[in-house]
């Protein structure tokens, strides 16, 4: 159960998810969404593997947290879902904009307490996740709130991550060990947390998952 929770927040569904939703939205014309979005996109991309290769290489050296690789889960998830849930919610009655909020809230909470409840990230990974896509939500909730478009309509929108779904079947994006050795590169010639990065890297090679 644990595991196909996990995987409604993983790269191999969102990445697709997300371009075909820009996608679609592009050629519906409605940039006014799909430029927020993608600005929420590039923003979440960003900070999360810059978060990712900054904690591979000093960990709990510069957080005092267990924190050696960031959940791109949470972060991703945080951003697509939540953007998905305000651009279907504006527009519509107040009760129907919270309830599509809520759904996406606790989807989303759900997939973080997964990659804690499989042992893939500490809760503090995960946390430092949320607040990663929560910030890149931000943007794209400031940015849409300039458009003033029509809401996206949600029938198309569940069909394709439905067909995604299928698509995908369960399969997984893991970046971890290339941004562990990455990690481990920068620091050895920029030496910027002392012993720390060899320790980190090493512990984050043996994730299996973002």
């Amino acid at each position: 159960m644990m595991d196909k929770l996990s995987a409604l927040g993983d790269s191999a569904l969102l990445m697709p998810v997300s371009l075909a939703l820009l996608a679609f939205l592009t050629v519906q014309r409605r940039l006014g969404l799909a430029l927020p979005f993608a600005a929420g996109l590039a923003a979440c991309g960003v900070a999360t593997l810059a978060t990712k290769l900054l904690f591979n290489a000093c960990g709990q050296e510069i957080s005092g947290l267990d924190l050696v690789s960031p959940s791109g889960h949470a972060s991703f998830a945080t951003l697509v879902y939540g953007s998905l849930a305000l651009m279907i919610g504006t527009g519509r009655p107040g009760w129907q904009a919270g309830l599509i909020a809520l759904a996406a809230a606790v989807l989303v909470t759900g997939i973080g307490i997964s990659r804690v409840e499989t042992d893939v990230h500490s809760l503090d990974e995960v946390v430092f996740g949320w607040g990663l896509g929560a910030a890149s939500l931000a943007l794209v909730a400031v940015l849409h709130a300039r458009a003033g478009r029509p809401p996206l309509p949600a029938v198309p929108v569940a069909i394709g991550i439905v067909v995604a779904l299928l698509l995908v079947g369960g399969r997984e994006f893991t970046p971890e060990a290339w941004i562990a050795r990455t990690a481990r590169r920068i620091t050895a010639m920029a030496d910027i947390c002392g012993a720390a990065p060899a320790r980190h890297a090493e512990m984050a090679l043996g994730r299996a998952r973002p």
